[in-house]
C-alpha cells in the first residue's frame, strides 16, 4: 500500500510525469463532433433541416436554429439540441448515423423526430489526464510495483531451500 497503491494516488507530480511520458497509451477512438436535434414532429424537423441546409455556408448555430423554430412555431418545447463530441457507444442515435454523411435521416424517439448534423470527425488523440485519470493511475500503480520489485530483487538475494521445498506436499 505504502510503496504502490497510496503512493500512486498521492504522488500527483509523479502521475503527471508518467502521463506525459506515456500519453499515447490512452487514446480516444475516432469520435464525432455533432449536434443532435430532437423535434416535436416531422414538420418541425423538415423545416429545421431545410434551414440548416439553406444556411450551411453561413455557419448558422444550433442556438439560432432553435430560436428560429421557437419563433416560427410559437412553442418553446418544439425543438431541443445537444452538441458534443461522441464516441461510438455514447449515444444510440450517433451509433445509427452513417458518419460519412453530413446530416442523418430522421429517427424516432418516443414520438419525437431526431436527426443529427455532423460538424466534423475527430481523429484519435490522447485523452487529457483528467479524462483518463483512473486508467493512468492504474497503469502508474503497475509501473511503481514493477520498479519496487526490481529494487527488492537488486537489494535482496533470493535463496531457495531445496531440501525444505521437496518436503512440502
Amino acid at each position: 500500500d505504502q510503496m504502490v497503491w497510496s503512493k500512486a494516488v498521492k504522488d500527483s507530480a509523479g502521475l503527471e510525469k508518467f502521463y506525459e511520458e506515456h500519453k499515447n497509451n490512452w487514446l480516444w477512438d475516432e469520435r464525432l463532433d455533432a449536434t443532435i436535434y430532437s423535434c416535436k414532429n416531422e414538420k418541425i424537423a423538415t423545416k429545421s433541416r431545410n434551414l440548416i441546409i439553406k444556411k450551411s455556408k453561413k455557419n448558422i448555430t444550433p442556438e439560432q436554429i432553435v430560436e428560429s423554430m421557437i419563433t416560427t412555431f410559437k412553442d418553446s418545447s418544439c425543438i431541443k439540441t445537444e452538441t458534443g463530441i461522441f464516441e461510438k457507444g455514447d449515444n444510440a442515435f450517433i451509433d445509427q448515423m452513417d458518419w460519412s454523411t453530413t446530416i442523418s435521416g430522421n429517427m424516432e424517439d418516443n414520438g419525437r423526430i431526431v436527426f443529427i448534423v455532423k460538424n466534423k470527425i475527430v481523429e484519435p488523440e490522447p485523452r487529457k489526464l483528467d479524462e483518463a485519470r483512473g486508467l493512468v493511475t492504474a497503469d502508474y500503480q503497475t509501473y511503481l510495483e514493477k520498479l519496487w520489485i526490481e529494487e527488492l530483487r537488486a537489494k535482496y538475494k533470493i535463496e531457495v531451500n531445496r531440501d525444505l521445498l521437496s518436503k512440502i506436499k
